[in-house]
């Protein structure tokens, strides 16, 4: 099921030491529901250490930036070395695992305070503020990372070797305490009141103090300049910092100049003033200096580093983009490899100007991007390979190909290609690729589909590969390109029914597992349970016709929740279309699938007439709001079918039945076909569609429902049944999707309830009726 919901925007950030560097966006959204990933579209298989490693797969047009450059130089015959594997693996998951909230290194930090022995307070931190122009609400436009998790576990390190000096509850450790608190206070700053419309005053500011032991003033001086920066007083922040900078006797000099720049940068990116270029280049002149020093710590160094190429970004990102294109390409830098391909989609976003809210930004074209970048084979190749599937696009890969003979234009150019395209010089280079080759399972899906499109089967049958060592996307990819071979019931399902790639509730606002650093350590890939693909699903809704679909759930050997899935779908639709013998059929391996059912179905078997086994089914579905004519795709409902789904995603609605379109189809094998003709006669189709249409005739799910207890009811109101079921009858509209017809249908319900059982204890408890 999927469930949109309210989402904000807010830019989130990482960074050397306590600090801002970029900011990126995530996204707060709920409700979250797991929905089963068949193939990862914008980012590989996990482990990603896998993909790092050159296991590429079925390579993907809308990957992230970031992977088709570690793609790129896999397919160039530049591999990387196992450090920087390691450290990509490690860039990838610090851009993922960043979830909008930092409650584990907060609650530490109040814990250890806790834990210090002073007293609690009333503690409010958000680590989000904003700074420099606001919006006509009054609130800021945008709001960025202020306090990153540093901030708060170097304050926890502090505070602990604090304790362990002075003790627990020592007037040392609670004044220092209570500075702290006034620092943090400006992670977020002014509180803005909506009914006022007006911002609260900042909060007050830590004082310097006038004596005490040096490393106490020491602290408080770096706890007055944090506050300062914190506070978006980015010059006074400066003052303060190259003050503790010429403090040769304060733990916190070796820091210092870092963050005086820092300041300097921050004032430049997010504060108000209008010297922005000065400013940038000021604080790049002095992280230069500092990185030359050779006195200067490792991680104060590389961070300065970081820093200067993300100010260079700033100040010319056309020109840092050409420069790390080239460096990246050409394995130049491999010591700072990952940072520079991190920067390299940054800077590439900048320049071409991709919003990140619209995954379908166009693609520049090559005559408006500059000399510079005329020249990086990378730059070229990616714009390529994620543009339009046009003409201009395939020459263009062709031009490439002739030219480098390279595999990454190889699969540019197949990605483009129409049946029509595959010349013999490219037909035999794709053939000649090897399992080993890092672009195998692209050539070979691209070749398949070729074939497909061509209508040469024995030709696509060919370019199958062996899928056993594949990832699960590509598997389930080959396979839903299969679906276009099938020629019985047995093969339908073989690649209808799928492997899942991952399950995942998005949280994050991406597709991947949910715990990424569990799926991280496996040693392999670890292929889900198996599940109907949307496609596949469709397929035994709108074209199988009952008869089929009972003889696949009764018959085939069936993953048990797929199986019990069919079995309900044939029983609900088998009752509604009043083909009662079907029904009687699937009676006991349904009781058997879903053994919760065996008291209705028992009564169901036992009712005399077609009216009252209709009555029966009803009052069975009414209670179990699960069960629906249609098998479902992937993890399908959330809640269980015995339970009543909060979302209103109960019963069944007349276009719940049809799947996102192509939903495991890679973009640049177009939409795919199904061919059931040969397992699904003419006259097995035209049945399906009369049956069908009596499904959908009822409209929603409830409607049938009521309709069928009123009928019973109007013949029979003697039966003591009936109070409970028009209970159930008259509140479903409540929690499921409805039309212009249901609110009397509850209405009509809710009176002959009302009129016929008065004092029932069901009656009682229906106060109203729905629609």
């Amino acid at each position: 099921m999927a469930m949109r919901s309210w989402c904000k925007r807010i830019l989130a950030a990482t960074g050397a030491l306590t600090f801002l560097t970029s900011s990126f966006p995530v996204w707060a959204c709920g409700p979250f529901f797991d929905e089963t990933i068949f193939v990862y579209t914008t980012h590989p298989d996990v482990p990603l250490r896998k993909y790092a490693g050159g296991t590429l797969g079925l390579l993907h047009p809308d990957y992230a930036r970031s992977y088709l450059v570690v793609a790129y130089r896999y397919l160039e015959e530049r591999p990387f070395a196992p450090p920087e594997q390691n450290a990509l693996v490690k860039m990838w998951e610090d851009r993922l695992s960043y979830d909008g909230s930092q409650y584990d290194v907060i609650d530490k930090w109040k814990e250890a305070r806790k834990k210090a022995g002073v007293p609690d307070a009333d503690l409010r931190i958000d680590e989000f503020r904003g700074c420099g122009k606001r919006a006509e609400w009054g609130g800021y436009e945008d709001n960025f990372l202020n306090c990153p998790n540093d901030a708060f576990t170097t304050a926890t390190a502090t505070l602990n070797n604090l304790v362990q000096k002075y003790g627990t509850g020592s007037a040392p450790v609670k004044e220092w305490v209570k500075a702290q608190d006034m620092v943090f206070s400006h992670c977020s700053g002014p509180q803005y009141d909506y009914t006022t419309k007006m911002y609260s005053d900042e909060p007050p500011l830590p004082t310097a103090l006038t004596s005490g032991d040096p490393a106490s003033l020491a602290d408080r001086a770096y706890q007055v300049a944090c506050a300062n920066f914190y506070a978006c007083n980015y010059d006074e922040a400066h003052k303060l910092f190259m003050a503790i900078a010429a403090d040769k006797s304060s733990r916190w000099q070796p820091y210092a100049a870092y963050l005086a720049a820092r300041a300097i940068l921050r004032n430049a990116t997010v504060g108000s003033a209008p010297d922005r270029a000065r400013l940038l280049q000021e604080s790049a002149t002095a992280l230069k200096t500092i990185a030359n020093d050779a006195g200067v710590l490792a991680s104060v160094k590389n961070a300065s580093l970081n820093l200067v190429a993300y100010i260079e970004a700033q100040l010319d990102p056309v020109g840092r983009l050409a420069t790390i294109s080239d460096t990246v390409a050409a394995a130049k830098d491999e010591a700072h490899v990952a940072r520079d391909i991190g920067d390299l989609t940054t800077v590439y976003d900048k320049v071409y100007g991709v919003d990140f809210e619209n995954t379908q930004s166009v693609l520049p074209s090559k005559k408006n991007v500059s000399a510079a970048l005329q020249q990086s084979d990378l730059i070229d190749w990616i714009n390529n390979y994620q543009g339009a599937r046009d003409s201009s696009a395939r020459l263009e890969a062709l031009k490439q190909w002739n030219k480098t003979h390279s595999n990454a234009w190889l699969i540019a150019y197949l990605a483009h290609a129409r049946s029509q395209d595959l010349t013999p010089a490219l037909s035999k280079a794709a053939q000649e690729l090897g399992p080993t080759s890092p672009a195998f399972w692209t050539v070979r899906y691209h070749l398949m589909r070729l074939a497909i499109a061509a209508n040469d089967k024995a030709r696509a049958e060919k370019a199958l590969p062996d899928l056993t060592q594949a990832p699960p996307s590509t598997v389930n990819a080959f396979r839903s390109l299969n679906l276009s071979l099938v020629q019985n019931v047995e093969q339908f399902l073989a690649n209808g029914i799928q492997h899942a790639a991952g399950l995942s509730d998005e949280t994050t606002g991406t597709d991947f597992p949910d715990d990424l650093a569990k799926a991280e350590k496996a040693n392999d890939f670890e292929p889900g349970k198996e599940w109907l693909i949307p496609e596949a699903a469709d397929v035994i809704n709108e074209k199988m016709p009952l008869s089929l679909e009972t003889k696949i759930a009764t018959e085939d050997k069936l993953p048990p929740r797929i199986k019990a899935d069919l079995l309900q779908a044939a029983f609900v639709k088998a009752v509604i279309t009043n083909n009662f013998p079907t029904a009687d059929r699937l009676n006991a391996p349904l009781q058997a699938a879903l053994p919760k059912l065996s008291s209705h179905l028992a009564d169901f078997q036992k009712a005399k007439t077609a009216d009252e086994k209709r009555f029966v089914a009803a009052a069975m579905i009414l209670m179990n709001p699960g069960l629906q004519p249609d098998v479902s795709f992937g993890t399908g409902r959330p809640e269980s079918l015995y339970e009543m789904d909060d979302f209103q995603n109960n019963w069944w609605c007349p276009a719940a039945t049809k799947s996102e379109p192509d939903a495991n189809a890679v973009r640049s094998g177009g939409p795919k076909t199904i061919k059931i003709s040969d397992f699904v006669a003419a006259a097995e189709k035209q049945t399906a569609a009369r049956e069908n249409q009596t499904v959908k005739s009822y409209g929603v799910g409830v409607n049938y429902l009521l309709k069928t207890v009123l009928a019973w009811a109007s013949k029979n109101p003697q039966d003591a049944r009936l109070p409970e079921t028009l209970y159930h009858a008259i509140r479903s509209p409540k929690f499921s999707c409805t039309d212009k017809s249901t609110r009397s249908l509850s209405k009509n319900a809710f009176d002959f309830m009302h009129a016929h059982y008065p004092k029932n204890q069901w009656t009682v408890k229906s106060k109203y009726y729905y629609g």
